[in-house]
């Protein structure tokens, strides 16, 4: 009897020795090596032998956190890739097309004018088509669920995206360049991995269309127009701006009547066939608002506004 494992009932004040963790699906209370002996799990009645095997479970559960945050991270930089692969080899089909349109009347055969031309463009819109659906598809089961706010530098962010899209804009033979607020507060609450996909697709969206141009970027942070000046809630503003093609009016009224249809974007995303349609999504997934102007011929300026908070 001597060697029987005794229940533990204690009744000390360990108010100064417990931390209070829930990493789901196990709520649990960590005590000090101090008090470890004596106190298992701040519950009462309980053996050794069951307190270890809630440590165990315990460990496992964080071991298959974090094993499912780097899968998470792994499979948002493999969609990234995929994307970029995709607007690279769009990018050129197109630089194709545009040789064939100069130089058409230099072909004797017929098959080489402009029905080869226009088979050519359309072959470029239908893989652009198919990479935007499995974008779709994949950010679907991965982000666009549920929306996962975490403290971010907005520096970092822009740098990053910039670099990520560098080559593909010096193929285009595009500059880069970006401009951040002055006195900015760097470090804001809100989704970065989102913020980052709305930012890339606006980008190499630009980048895409245009060819032999100036593309910036410019970053803002101000107060949200519905909260008072002293809150925490900010709007951060994408100006992704460029000196290219411009699009013309009619064109402009057609684009912005389809991001005003938001019940069809949600209830039909295949409608998102563009890397400026799916980034509107993505906008209203996050209680955004993205608005385009621009000047046939001479420019295009793509506005877009998102909630965050501030850090401190």
């Amino acid at each position: 009897m001597k060697n029987k494992k005794k229940n533990i009932n204690t009744t000390k004040d360990i108010s100064q020795d417990v931390w209070t963790i829930h990493i789901p699906p196990i709520p649990a209370k960590l005590v000090s090596t101090a008090k470890e002996r004596n106190i298992y799990l701040c519950t009462e009645n309980m053996n050794e032998d069951k307190y270890i095997g809630m440590k165990i479970k315990l460990q496992q559960a964080e071991d298959y956190l974090e094993e499912a945050e780097s899968m998470k991270q792994y499979c948002i930089d493999l969609i990234q890739k995929i994307k970029y692969t995709f607007d690279l080899t769009t990018a050129k089909i197109q630089d194709l097309a545009d040789d064939l349109l100069c130089w058409q009347n230099d072909f004797k055969e017929k098959e080489y004018k402009t029905t080869s031309v226009a088979r050519i463009l359309n072959y470029a819109a239908n893989l652009q088509d198919y990479c935007n659906r499995i974008v779709y598809s994949l950010r679907g089961q991965i982000e666009l669920q549920n929306v996962h706010s975490k403290k971010f530098s907005i520096q970092k962010l822009l740098k990053d995206t910039i670099s990520s899209l560098k080559e593909m804009a010096e193929d285009r033979e595009i500059s880069l360049s970006y401009n951040v607020q002055d006195n900015i507060n760097d470090i804001v609450i809100g989704d970065s991995c989102l913020l980052q996909t709305i930012l890339s697709q606006l980008i190499s969206g630009a980048i895409r269309v245009n060819k032999s141009c100036k593309v910036d970027v410019i970053v803002m942070l101000f107060i949200a127009p519905y909260r008072k000046e002293n809150e925490k809630d900010k709007i951060l503003r994408f100006i992704v701006r460029d000196n290219g093609k411009g699009i013309s009016q009619d064109k402009l009224q057609e684009i912005n009547a389809k991001f005003s249809d938001l019940n069809s974007a949600l209830e039909y995303p295949e409608i998102l066939n563009s890397s400026l349609g799916f980034a509107n999504y993505i906008v209203n997934k996050l209680s955004g608002k993205l608005e385009i102007k621009s000047k046939a011929n001479k420019c295009t300026a793509i506005i877009c506004d998102i909630p965050v908070q501030l850090f401190n």
